[in-house]
């Protein structure tokens, strides 16, 4: 029992406005996981962040909602997200997949993308890089703004344990994720987006 600390929750979350600059996240990691809504503020808003990273030789793998799947886009637009219709959700998840695709055409580029059919209950970003790895874990919560959902961050050096649970739960859901190529009707769709 002694060992057992009580912590004041204050300490422990913070919001988006205390994470790492992204910017300053691509130029240090050498490999970054991120699983999440519709990403475009990693993959649309860093653009050239991202660019430069791939550029560099480095890895990122993303997992994204499928836009092809009706219930999954409407849970989070409507359950997840603050005052965005299906329609804009949907548009801002195949910004975010045309993008990737297009880097991924490049033979020299580590990137890869993979479609889930569920909600889950958190949004993960796993940072690999010299400074240290390190993990952030986005709760999901309903009805509330992007700036003011509560995340948790868990450093490799500090809690071996429950950075590796979390980081295998990437794995899992990759795994249990599907190939863009899979997912029928989809490149007609991203097509008509050129």
């Amino acid at each position: 029992i002694k060992k057992i600390q009580a912590f004041d929750a204050d300490d422990f979350f913070i919001v988006r406005d205390e994470l790492e600059p992204l910017s300053q996240i691509f130029e240090e990691a050498k490999a970054i996981q991120f699983s999440g809504g519709h990403l475009s503020s990693v993959i649309i808003s860093h653009n050239q962040a991202l660019y430069n990273f791939l550029k560099g030789g480095h890895t990122a793998k993303f997992i994204l909602p499928n836009p092809m799947n009706d219930y999954v886009i409407e849970q989070y637009a409507e359950k997840l997200m603050v005052n965005m219709t299906k329609k804009k959700f949907r548009k801002l998840v195949l910004l975010s997949l045309h993008t990737i695709l297009t880097y991924k055409q490049d033979p020299s580029f580590k990137i890869d993308v993979r479609l889930y059919n569920t909600l889950p209950s958190f949004g993960l970003q796993i940072i690999e890089s010299p400074g240290g790895n390190r993990i952030y874990v986005e709760l999901y919560t309903m009805q509330t703004k992007l700036s003011e959902r509560l995340l948790f961050p868990i450093k490799q050096s500090n809690s071996g344990e429950m950075y590796l649970r979390f980081k295998n739960q990437f794995r899992v859901l990759w795994k249990d994720s599907q190939k863009v190529e899979e997912v029928a009707g989809l490149q007609k769709m991203l097509d008509e987006m050129n």
